[in-house]
């Protein structure tokens, strides 16, 4: 995936979270945790355009490689699905904090 360069990233799914977990909520913006969901957003996006690029592979693959070619799409399918998750469940939750 992306490599990130802030020296103090965190993670995208304790972004925004207190001590004891509870959610700082509040009228303003959570800009931490608006850039863990953009972070998670392009890390989606570059699954999807790898998932893409294996399937794509795999079309072309000769007889002999279809098996290889078959399994890099399998495991792409799977990387794209959890990052969509990890999207999914930090969208919720940033939606959550703005109401």
């Amino acid at each position: 995936m992306r490599q990130r360069n802030r020296a103090s990233h965190h993670s995208p799914l304790t972004a925004g979270k207190h001590a004891g977990g509870r959610s700082n909520a509040s009228a303003q913006i959570d800009w931490v945790l608006m850039d863990g969901l953009f972070e998670c957003y392009l890390d989606w996006k570059e699954a999807c355009s790898e998932l893409a690029e294996r399937y794509a592979c795999w079309q072309r693959a000769e007889i002999g490689e279809l098996a290889a070619a078959f399994g890099a799409y399998d495991a792409a399918l799977d990387a794209e699905e959890d990052a969509a998750a990890t999207y999914q469940e930090l969208f919720a939750r940033t939606c959550a904090t703005l109401n």
